[in-house]
């Protein structure tokens, strides 16, 4: 392990690691009981029961009867002739796939990409034909669900399971294409921060932090609400989503060949190597693919707007933030209650007349504010009263009421203690830049990092805590001041680490086409009570900087620690220059 890490050779170091630790890369051990069933081949048809009786959940005939009568009206030969893939729009969605990807198949990603020109001119006849024909080859419009549990859930439970779908590459290629060809019909609103180059879930969140900030700097308590759509991926209407699309001025032919494939696609569950029976399905998008993903930003997208039409919610200037997206977690934000009953009673409608169900008892309510008020809030949610939290948890993120980062913070400072012991153990052998490597890569989870405020006292805490392990690895005493740790190990400091990460976030924002991140973010930068805008008017307070003895001692300190034979009388003088 060390030799490879010494000559660059990534691959055969994780090799290594995955060997020490007995797991294999991208293998997930399946619980041995589910739902009090062991057998393998009664798991997978416990599932497919299950999957089938959730993806045949609606069943709208008089508007799919529409929907297709309307399709057949509008389709004609101009459209048929004018729809077709182009050979460029296949070389771009080609360097769109991923190198080593395989599909369960023979073939894997490796083929498509490396392949000569003369495929992409043959795929750029074959998909065109299926959009002229309306008609997806068997091979490709089935799939394989496979269940993954949920992070932090009970592997035991069935219902503690998603289903992600395993399909072909050469299907991704053509939804690519799909994607590349017709662009404009899927773009959705700037509000939905899901599928979307260029954004992130630290912008996601970020937005809802700098706005709650504004409020409450100015006042103002906002109450916020969110929402837990259940399995909302698998109760999408085909028929409401084709309608859509055709509204979207979508061809009529790419329409048709994308009913096509939804009708006629046979889905089978796959379990430890263990595959049930087929079956058909009515309604749902998958999830693993490339363009069913965005469909479904597409149709949860009138809700933004029926929300923005609303009027009420919280603004930013002219720009309406009262409804925040990542796919389908939906975040509402009002600065009174009565407000936020309002654009609730919106939702309820809407998922009433598209066939989704949020679940009330997992829907998180909480009130943003700088100041001890009141905090009695009447409010229900699908005939379920909401309760008052004083944290949630927004894509990962953990949101307190008072706007402080503590509870995220401490989250993080438990799981770096946990998962440091772990490493340590297994790995109590291994050299120094080895174990350090290893608590960058596995233990140091600084994910969100970039929202938090370097003023944060819990911060400094979890710089301690870093900094005690540093020394524990490099078995430097208690004394040893930082700046040594930092330049022996080569990580930098936590404080450094979020404000750049906040200024790259920041950066992200302002590169953005969306108008909104532009001035929010533009603007938060200037605003010292955001956290974006104290890292970047008072962050040179908290960067740490090195002097050019410190670099000196620290190379000093770091070859006698590589090199103990070579070393072996140096101790005195490393304990020295760790106390000097």
């Amino acid at each position: 392990m060390g030799q490879a890490l010494s000559q660059s050779r990534t691959r055969d170091f994780w090799k290594e690691v995955r060997r020490l630790t007995k797991s294999s890369k991208g293998r997930r051990f399946n619980a041995p009981v589910i739902d009090g069933l062991s057998n393998q081949d009664e798991i997978a048809d416990m599932f497919s029961e299950r999957m089938q009786d959730l993806l045949n959940s609606t069943s709208n005939v008089g508007l799919r009867s529409k929907v297709l009568s309307d399709l057949n009206a509008s389709l004609n030969q101009a459209d048929l002739t004018s729809c077709s893939i182009s050979i460029t729009t296949v070389i771009e969605a080609l360097s769109h796939l991923k190198l080593g990807k395989s599909d369960g198949t023979a073939l894997n990603s490796n083929h498509f990409i490396c392949a000569s020109s003369v495929l992409s001119a043959f795929l750029s006849k074959l998909f065109t034909a299926m959009l002229r024909h309306g008609y997806v080859p068997k091979s490709l419009r089935d799939c394989i669900l496979q269940p993954i549990p949920k992070p932090g859930k009970d592997s035991s439970v069935s219902d503690n399971y998603r289903s992600i779908a395993l399909a072909p590459t050469l299907s991704k290629v053509f939804e690519w294409c799909i994607l590349i060809q017709f662009h404009a019909a899927f773009v959705t609103s700037g509000l939905q921060f899901g599928f979307k180059r260029g954004v992130s879930t630290d912008l996601c969140t970020g937005l809802i932090k700098n706005v709650t900030a504004r409020y409450c700097h100015n006042g103002t308590p906002v109450y916020g609400c969110f929402l837990d759509a259940s399995k909302a991926f698998d109760r999408v209407d085909h028929s409401l989503l084709f309608k859509k699309l055709l509204q979207r001025n979508l061809p009529p032919s790419v329409v048709r060949t994308l009913l096509s494939w939804y009708s006629d696609q046979r889905v089978t569950v796959s379990w430890d190597k263990t595959i049930s029976t087929d079956f058909s399905i009515s309604n749902g998008v998958r999830q693993g693919g490339v363009l069913f993903p965005i469909l479904f930003t597409v149709y949860i997208d009138e809700l933004l707007q029926q929300l923005k039409q609303l009027g009420v919610g919280c603004f930013w200037k002219h720009h309406f933030i009262g409804a925040v997206c990542y796919a389908d977690d939906i975040a509402l934000l009002a600065p009174s209650p009565s407000a936020l009953r309002l654009m609730l009673k919106t939702c309820t409608l809407f998922a009433e007349s598209h066939s989704l169900l949020f679940n009330a008892k997992k829907t998180q309510l909480i009130k943003f504010s700088c100041c001890r008020t009141d905090d009695s809030v009447e409010l229900t949610f699908c005939g379920d009263k909401l309760q008052l939290n004083k944290s949630v948890v927004h894509l990962g993120h953990i949101l307190s009421s008072d706007l402080s980062d503590d509870l995220d913070i401490i989250a993080k400072r438990k799981d770096l203690c946990k998962k440091t012991n772990c490493m340590l153990s297994i790995f109590s052998s291994c050299d120094y830049l080895t174990k350090t490597r290893l608590l960058q890569s596995f233990c140091l989870s600084l994910y969100g990092c970039a929202l938090w405020k370097t003023s944060s006292q819990q911060l400094r805490s979890l710089e301690t805590t870093f900094n005690n392990i540093l020394r524990k690895i490099w078995l430097l005493p208690r004394r040893c001041h930082t700046s040594l740790l930092h330049l022996v190990s080569g990580l930098q400091s936590l404080f450094n680490v979020v404000i750049e990460r906040s200024q790259r976030v920041v950066s992200q924002a302002l590169k953005s086409s969306s108008f909104l991140l532009v001035d929010v973010f533009g603007e938060s930068q200037s605003l010292a009570y955001t956290s974006f805008g104290y890292n970047t008017m008072y962050g040179y307070r908290h960067w740490k900087r090195y002097k050019e003895a410190d670099c000196l001692c620290a190379n000093f300190i770091r070859d006698a620690r590589l090199c103990p034979s070579e070393n072996r009388y140096l101790e005195q003088e490393i304990l020295y220059m760790c106390s000097v």
